[in-house]
């Protein structure tokens, strides 16, 4: 009995090594990404990945991040000032907002539902044909009742 414990004990140590090994990081490999936090207006944790995350730059550099540009516009429009730069759906680059055109009624569907999707002008009419968008905005002319008819 003691015996074959001893070969039981002998095989599992190479074994149990093997797969702690297998299972070591490359060390060249970069970190993960790390959670980015919440959502200022809605509290929704977000993905630092995400092609929809907008913030609020205030002039003193400080960064406001929010999961979607519908939650960036209704804390904009709730007295959160500062610049609101945005992510194109194309090509994912931030943008100031007044560089961009607001699309509403599409079939892109935001992290939290209907959204107001961020587009380089000159892409406003393929956006709009490939997915049905049926209204476009400039950042200024986005209000309350714009964002509260997404719903």
């Amino acid at each position: 009995m003691r015996n074959s414990l001893s070969r039981r004990s002998f095989f599992a140590l190479p074994a149990a090594l093997f797969v702690v090994s297998a299972c070591k990081k490359d060390p060249g490999a970069p970190p993960p990404p790390q959670a980015a936090g919440r959502c200022s207006h809605c509290g929704m944790k977000l993905k630092p990945e995400s092609p929809w995350l907008a913030e609020i730059v205030s002039d003193d550099g400080q960064k406001l991040t929010f999961d979607a540009p519908r939650c960036a516009f209704a804390a904009s429009l709730g007295g959160k000032k500062g610049k609101l730069r945005m992510q194109d759906y194309y090509d994912k680059k931030w943008h100031d907002a007044s560089e961009l055109r607001f699309v509403a009624g599409s079939s892109v569907i935001g992290p939290m539902g209907p959204d107001l999707v961020p587009v380089d002008p000159a892409r406003v009419t393929k956006f709009t044909q490939d997915h049905e968008g049926e209204k476009t905005y400039e950042a200024a002319q986005v209000t309350q009742a714009i964002l509260d008819g997404l719903k």
